[in-house]
């Protein structure tokens, strides 16, 4: 069979059929279902490997543009490890949150599955709301053929709060609230501030403050220490923390993440997508955004 598998692999197209049908009914029958599994196989393993290829399988009408595969290969360094910190800035309606606080974590925990993350927004009533999706997406036919092995743990299955089979963890707050006992291999901060809130700080800039501090104190205690990844084409691996939203002003979480040692952010305009890797050092010079 396998020198038969052999010779229909080198056959164009074209001729394949042919060949199939000078084939005895069984053995056509069993090449196909063979070659089958091994098409599953393959786009399984793209899956996984490739963000963008993810998205494609669980978001058919997907509409396509240059920022996005901007994200996704951000997200993919974030998932390898090379990318520690991340800042997404684009204005409203650009998919990025259906990205970041969506697709990213069930992809995540589909990758490592035994990993946490912890979604926050600056309500918990939005946070939970991605909590739901993203456990809709796990729980889903689509998901379970890229990651059949990964299911919800059966007395954990809130919308904002579930464990995987393999002890992963998912938890959303919302800006302000506890995460005592909590740790974060991923931490997703998706518009921190309302738009109320955006107007407000236009003539006090200190409202901005209380967010800061809740994340100084907070969250970013959550993140989880560095540590070797089961994957073979993964070394060393350390938590991230990723700021998403529209940005508003100079003293909102974005502008003072940049002072955090951050390393990487993507800023769109409706004229361009850059993507820029910013300096390592806690000096707040040189790590804006040009």
């Amino acid at each position: 069979m396998t020198e038969v598998l052999d010779i229909f692999k080198t056959l164009p197209k074209a001729e394949r059929k042919a060949f199939l049908d000078s084939l005895p009914k069984e053995e056509a029958s069993e090449i196909l279902e063979i070659l089958d599994e091994l098409d599953v196989r393959e786009e399984r393993e793209l899956c996984q490997k490739d963000f963008m290829a993810f998205v494609g399988q669980v978001w058919p009408d997907f509409i396509h543009g240059r920022h996005h595969e901007k994200m996704a290969r951000a997200f993919e360094d974030v998932a390898s490890g090379k990318c520690k910190r991340l800042i997404i800035n684009m204005p409203p309606r650009h998919t990025k949150s259906e990205f970041a606080s969506y697709l990213l974590p069930a992809w995540f925990l589909g990758k490592y599955p035994n990993k946490k993350v912890i979604q926050t927004s600056h309500t918990a009533e939005l946070a939970v709301g991605f909590g739901r999706k993203v456990r809709n997406l796990v729980d889903s036919d689509a998901y379970k053929r890229m990651f059949p092995a990964i299911e919800l743990q059966s007395d954990s299955k809130a919308a904002g709060r579930w464990n995987t089979n393999f002890g992963g963890d998912y938890f959303a707050i919302g800006v302000g609230g506890a995460v005592t006992g909590k740790g974060a291999d991923i931490l997703i901060i998706d518009d921190p501030h309302s738009e109320q809130e955006a107007a407000l700080a236009a003539f006090n800039p200190e409202i901005y403050d209380k967010t800061y501090e809740w994340y100084t104190s907070g969250p970013r205690q959550r993140l989880q220490p560095g540590y070797v990844a089961h994957r073979a084409d993964v070394a060393a691996h350390q938590a991230v923390a990723a700021v998403v939203g529209s940005k508003f002003g100079v003293f909102e979480l974005h502008s003072l993440f940049l002072g955090l040692s951050c390393g990487r952010v993507l800023v769109c305009s409706c004229v361009r997508l850059v993507a820029h890797t910013t300096a390592r050092s806690h000096d707040r010079t040189n790590q804006r955004p040009h």
